[in-house]
């Protein structure tokens, strides 16, 4: 874990949520809300990480099916994050298989598990700036 990489990816996480559409506006109270469902998705694929394999948990939360929420929508944050590329980006043009395909092909796993739990704590951090329903 580097504390300072991940203060550099918070701001760039909270404009990820708004951009990929996780963060949405509610009319009602005027505040931008986020679904508990997605900081308990961010949360347990930081220790899927930990208790199996890394290509694992990316495999298993990059696949939408049975989930509540689109939690390969997290996996497309998480991806764009650790690219540096948020600049206009649509996340529906991100292949869902991206961030595993980066992983399958990285010759140092290790530096890479870093650089994704990095990306997911600023993540889960991110979401607190955002009121949770």
């Amino acid at each position: 874990m580097n504390k300072k990489r991940i203060e550099e990816l918070i701001p760039k996480a909270y404009e990820a949520l708004k951009n990929a559409g996780i963060a949405k506006l509610n009319e009602d109270t005027k505040l931008t809300e986020i679904s508990k469902t997605f900081r308990g998705y961010i949360s347990s694929f930081g220790a899927a990480i930990a208790m199996g394999s890394l290509k694992a948990a990316v495999a298993f939360y990059s696949k939408q099916e049975g989930a509540l929420k689109s939690r390969d929508t997290l996996i497309k944050i998480i991806y764009v994050l650790i690219n540096d590329n948020l600049n206009g980006t649509d996340f529906n043009n991100i292949p869902q298989t991206a961030l595993y395909d980066y992983v399958d092909k990285a010759p140092n796993e290790s530096e890479v598990k870093e650089e994704i739990y990095n990306a997911a704590i600023a993540l889960k951090l991110a979401m607190n700036l955002y009121k949770i329903v």
